[in-house]
């Protein structure tokens, strides 16, 4: 595993399941986005970090295929990296797994940068050099 990359459980908690008793297909990204703000920590910086940098990260494109079941009390790990896509946009892609290894679902994050007045701006090099490193 990369430093750009990271593994993180998550415990499914019954108000995430719906009347037949899975995950409610919305909450897996809320799933990858616990994988996105851990990775950030990970590699040194939170988001409210980048935040008070004066950057928002806006989600611009959002995908999830749903390959299985995940279940009320089910230990998830959710597999996050990240790459860059041009000089101001990002994407984190996500792979979910249960207990046995078997894939829950797969997806991807698209963010764009921008200032406080909401104009797409390049990637800090604050953030790049931490993403940049292995």
């Amino acid at each position: 595993m990369s430093r750009t990359e990271l593994s993180q459980q998550i415990r499914v908690i019954f108000g995430d399941t719906d009347a037949i008793g899975v995950v409610y297909y919305a909450n897996y990204f809320r799933y990858f986005e616990v994988g996105r703000a851990e990775l950030m920590r990970h590699l040194g910086k939170s988001y409210v970090d980048f935040q008070a940098l004066g950057y928002d990260l806006p989600v611009l494109k959002s995908y999830c295929e749903h390959k299985s079941f995940a279940r009320y009390d089910e230990i998830l790990t959710v597999v996050t990296d990240v790459e860059l896509l041009s000089k101001a946009r990002v994407r984190y892609n996500y792979r979910l797994t249960n207990n046995d290894g078997k894939l829950v679902a797969r997806g991807y994050t698209e963010h764009c940068t921008i200032d406080k007045q909401g104009k797409v701006v390049a990637i800090p090099q604050a953030f790049l050099d931490l993403i940049n490193q292995k």
